[in-house]
């Protein structure tokens, strides 16, 4: 089994398509927990998530650092991936080939987002050359730390599987206060120690991050989020209007990079 940690702020309806999507694409056993808060607007539409989604487990976040680092501690699986609220999962992925992968002594990190169809790296606006490959049959694996666009950025909240030991090391030795802030201080505490070990992924990315919008307020909003921005509260009248994720139409789509702008939603 594996555990999940979603964070969520201020996005009902995109947290309600990546729960629906991790169920319908996982084949395997795995457990969801989801950390969150929001603006009072937002309370009763958490509320309607919980009440719809009872096999999840939903935590409102009073201290983040103190929350991330206990879940960690607690969770009884052996492997363990962070998730963010944007996320839409677009494949199956299959928990034994990942279980697999990490009977490798050396296997530090299993990635949902790369694949040979990333080309492009959305965020820096440039090609994203692949690393050097040990294999490519049934999976991808290669060195952590070789490609520098995104193949080399390992250390992220959008579904990468990793040793709950390394995790553990890493939220418990850095300090950290928000999801931004936790994969920066995650990016400081792997790569120091693990730039030898093998990473992996399936052969097509299985997610994709729906920039639509940037809730959080600790950083300044990237050039992605301006692009196609939708507020938050646009997108909560959606889901009051009886609108969802269109989980299935995401995956219709063939896309080079897994930062996209694509909005897509439907009645239910």
């Amino acid at each position: 089994m594996i555990s999940f940690l979603c964070f969520s702020r201020n996005r009902v309806l995109q947290l309600d398509g990546y729960i629906r999507s991790l169920k319908k694409r996982w084949k395997g056993q795995y457990c969801l927990s989801v950390l969150y808060t929001c603006d009072p607007l937002f309370v009763q539409g958490y509320r309607d998530l919980e009440f719809k989604h009872r096999d999840v487990e939903f935590i409102w976040e009073t201290n983040f650092q103190s929350q991330v680092r206990n879940w960690v501690k607690n969770t009884g699986s052996d492997l363990v991936a962070f998730g963010c609220d944007d996320v839409v999962f677009t494949g199956d992925m299959n928990e034994s080939m990942i279980q697999e992968f990490f009977k490798n002594q050396n296997a530090e990190v299993f990635s949902l987002r790369l694949g040979l169809n990333v080309t492009w790296n959305y965020m820096s606006d440039e090609p994203a050359p692949y690393p050097t490959f040990f294999n490519q049959d049934p999976i991808l694996t290669w060195k952590v730390g070789e490609n520098g666009s995104g193949w080399k950025f390992l250390f992220e909240l959008d579904g990468s599987v990793y040793r709950k030991k390394l995790v553990k090391s890493i939220v418990d030795s850095q300090n950290f206060k928000n999801p931004n802030s936790l994969e920066g201080a995650g990016t400081n505490g792997f790569y120091p120690k693990y730039q030898k070990c093998i990473a992996a992924s399936f052969q097509e990315s299985k997610l994709v991050v729906v920039t639509v919008n940037a809730v959080q307020t600790h950083f300044r909003k990237p050039r992605y989020y301006k692009e196609a921005e939708v507020s938050p509260e646009a997108v909560l009248n959606l889901w009051e209007d009886g609108k969802v994720i269109d989980i299935d139409a995401y995956s219709r789509v063939e896309y080079n990079t897994f930062h996209i702008r694509d909005f897509m939603v439907m009645p239910t």
